[in-house]
């Protein structure tokens, strides 16, 4: 899990620069700036609570088979949150990239 965080701080990280910094620094802001900023904060919440979440109960055996796959972890060293998470934070940072 600490690995994890590290990695969610990092996403968080790049989401604030893209979001905050990039304008500040141009002086433009696009429009729709609020609704994606917290639109984009919300998701990257969702994805670390549920994805903590999903772990703990994996690792407890409350989640079980395919469900321990999509929500609970992987079984990768590293990072080892869920299928669903995972494609979710990938989804997140296009989206911040778009």
């Amino acid at each position: 899990m600490h690995i994890q965080l590290g990695i969610f701080w990092i996403a968080t990280a790049w989401l604030a620069a893209g979001l905050y910094i990039a304008p500040a620094i141009s002086g433009i802001e696009m429009k729709w700036q609020r609704f994606g900023v917290n639109f984009l904060f919300s998701a990257l919440l969702l994805i670390v609570v549920g994805s903590l979440a999903g772990e703990w109960m994996s690792v407890h055996h409350k989640l079980t088979g395919e469900a321990s796959f999509l929500f609970g972890h992987q079984g990768y060293e590293y990072i080892d949150l869920g299928r669903v998470w995972q494609i979710g934070l990938v989804v997140g940072l296009l989206l911040w990239v778009y």
